[in-house]
């Protein structure tokens, strides 16, 4: 922790002169600065560690999901049948004559 200038009248009543307040207000400055500047790397790290948690979740979830197509679950023979029926006219006559 830094050295205040006026350490001397921290934590009393002890009302600070006019140099002192000068010196209270510049001493600050760069402390409001820095405060402000860790609370947003704080909040940085907390966003990173949420898109991250986030991420996973959605892998997950797109990894399952195809599990629970209801194609999935459709018979091979209605798939080869549906399959069958979508060929185009003339591959159809030259697979019934081959």
């Amino acid at each position: 922790m830094s050295f205040s200038p006026v350490q001397h009248i921290l934590h009393n009543n002890i009302v600070p002169s006019d140099d002192e307040m000068d010196a209270i207000r510049d001493f600050l400055v760069p402390k409001r600065a820095q405060l402000e500047q860790l609370e947003v790397s704080r909040l940085g790290a907390l966003l990173a560690a949420v898109v991250a948690s986030r991420d996973e979740l959605q892998e997950l979830i797109s990894d399952h999901e195809p599990l629970i197509s209801p194609l999935r679950r459709m018979p091979d023979d209605v798939l080869r049948l549906i399959f069958l029926k979508t060929l185009p006219l003339a591959e159809k006559n030259g697979a019934a004559a081959g």
